[in-house]
């Protein structure tokens, strides 16, 4: 009996630590979001691969180009055209520069948004080949006015020397004239003379 009392007394105890919450750990307040970094642009990579060949030997260079240019008649795209033309701008033989022209003539010709498959990334590649159509035909006329430069220059030192040789004939000549001038005189007085002492 004296149990069943202190059971009973007990009871309201037991009941309210049963209702009491047990302590949750606190949830930290910061979270961490983690984002991969996104996949560089094709013509981020095309930018990417021109600072990388411009520290290519000669050599090195001409191996690289050659595969590129492979790669490129494997597959044929847009990014692989782009890149095989960032390989012959390197170059500076006017035979590459009249290849690297015709290569990016239907990139450089067209706008960007006839025939984007990729749509921002085709206009990037686009806006690169303009690029680079640009310079390779400005660096040709370059080259074709310092030809021409080249050869007026070249015509006017020969002008110049033929009138340096025509200006020394003209002195020759005219050294001559005086000297027969001067034996005419001689000749006339002579004559003269000898006229003189006949009569």
């Amino acid at each position: 009996m004296i149990r069943n009392k202190i059971l009973l007394a007990a009871l309201p105890t037991l009941l309210a630590a049963c209702a009491i919450e047990p302590k949750r750990p606190e949830v930290p307040t910061t979270t961490r979001i983690l984002v991969q970094p996104a996949q560089p642009s094709e013509s981020d990579q095309l930018l990417a691969y021109a600072g990388r060949l411009r520290k290519l030997d000669s050599r090195e260079a001409a191996s690289e180009r050659e595969q590129v240019r492979i790669a490129y008649v494997r597959d044929r795209t847009e990014f692989s055209r782009v890149k095989y033309a960032l390989a012959l701008s390197l170059v500076s033989s006017p035979a590459e520069e009249i290849e690297l022209i015709a290569l990016l003539d239907p990139l450089a010709g067209a706008p960007a948004s006839s025939v984007s498959a990729n749509g921002a990334e085709s206009s990037e590649l686009r806006t690169l080949a303009q690029v680079l159509h640009t310079m390779a035909v400005e660096r040709r006329k370059l080259r074709e006015q310092l030809r021409e430069s080249q050869a007026k220059v070249s015509l006017a030192r020969r002008e110049e020397t033929r009138e340096s040789e025509a200006r020394a004939l003209r002195a020759k000549v005219d050294e001559l004239e005086k000297k027969l001038d001067a034996l005419k005189s001689i000749d006339r007085s002579v004559n003269r003379r000898t006229e003189a002492s006949t009569k």
